[in-house]
């Protein structure tokens, strides 16, 4: 049984620790999102018999992680193109979003030069 509850003492947004009750085998029974009376211990999602018990995969699979990185470089690569086109502006994005693209922009400027000048060059 899986439990919603916003009653508790757990820290607002904090998706990544659920509170357990077990039986008395000691087996996971229930689980819920706030520590209560009967949930009192404290269980990060990367347990392993917590994911076992919630039916989610032990780990998400290294594909995953690395779709996911090619599919950030698209993305990036898109906005960088609708940017030079000049069919959005960087302008028009959230602050957040400006800041991380102008970062990412800046790391990737420096690993171009960085590759550029070769392991055993100098740097400007």
């Amino acid at each position: 049984m899986v439990k919603s509850s916003s009653m508790g003492n757990d820290a607002p947004g904090d998706i990544h620790v659920l509170y357990v009750r077990r039986d008395a085998q000691g087996q996971i029974a229930s689980v819920t999102n706030s520590k209560d009376s009967a949930h009192v211990e404290a269980c990060e999602l990367s347990n392993p018999e917590l994911r076992s018990y919630l039916r989610l995969p032990s780990a998400p699979p290294q594909q995953l992680y690395e779709s996911d990185a090619n599919l950030v470089r698209v993305i990036d690569d898109l906005i960088e193109t609708l940017i030079q086109k000049q069919l959005i502006s960087i302008t028009d994005l959230p602050l957040a979003a400006q800041d991380k693209l102008l970062n990412r922009r800046r790391l990737r400027d420096a690993l171009s030069q960085q590759s550029l000048l070769g392991p055993d060059e100098p740097s400007l």
